[in-house]
């Protein structure tokens, strides 16, 4: 199905006020401290992490805490397409999914954990299934009901920010030299997040270790 709208449409004049019902106010979810223990110890005892912010991390004004948690981890970020950048960092490898460079994609599957923040886990954010490795462990964290895929090894169902704030009680920080940006240094260079017309920048690296 096609829908075109004319072009004027946009601009044009209200005509008429419309009144709107209110958006319904959210039930609150809290995480258990099993939960968030056992999120903590998967992170900790990974070698390399790979954090996604989604539409959800906006939302949940969460962002400050999830980018604490990747540098207390040494971890790489990526976001989705609703979430472009949420993360001020040069260890930002940009947009996971359908949009996602081949370089930079190659770097998302090499990931042993992935904790998705925020983000639905759709068919275009996952490449149809495709974004991870087969042995990577994906654990989701949302407050809205969970829906099953079969690359998320554990869903949580919780508030973001005070999800992440504890968490981050729970993780210290990683020695750099033990941390997956230790291996790969380039990945913060610019030229990895520029949106060269080839798949992979000349003279980037992205197997792991180097």
């Amino acid at each position: 199905m096609v829908l075109a709208l004319p072009y004027d449409l946009a601009t044009a004049p209200l005509t008429q006020q419309a009144d709107l019902d209110p958006l319904p106010i959210k039930d609150t979810w809290t995480a258990s401290r099993e939960d968030i223990d056992r999120v903590a110890a998967v992170l900790l005892n990974a070698e390399r992490r790979l954090l996604i912010a989604g539409r959800g991390v906006l939302l949940g004004k969460a962002t400050t805490p999830l980018k604490e948690l990747g540098d207390r981890l040494g971890a790489l970020f990526m976001n989705s397409v609703m979430a472009a950048n949420v993360f001020d960092s040069p260890w930002n490898i940009g947009i996971v999914g359908g949009f996602a460079r081949d370089h930079r994609l190659e770097l998302a599957r090499q990931a042993d954990v992935v904790l998705v923040a925020g983000a639905s886990m759709n068919s275009f954010q996952t490449r149809y299934g495709t974004a991870f490795g087969a042995d990577t462990r994906v654990i989701r964290i949302d407050n809205e009901p969970a829906n099953s895929h079969h690359l998320v090894s554990e869903y949580i169902r919780a508030d973001l920010g005070p999800f992440l704030e504890a968490l981050n009680g729970r993780v210290p920080v990683v020695e750099h030299s033990e941390t997956w940006r230790a291996a790969i240094p380039h990945v913060a260079d610019e030229s990895v997040r520029l949106p060269e017309p080839s798949g992979r920048p000349r003279g980037v690296r992205t197997r792991w270790p180097p």
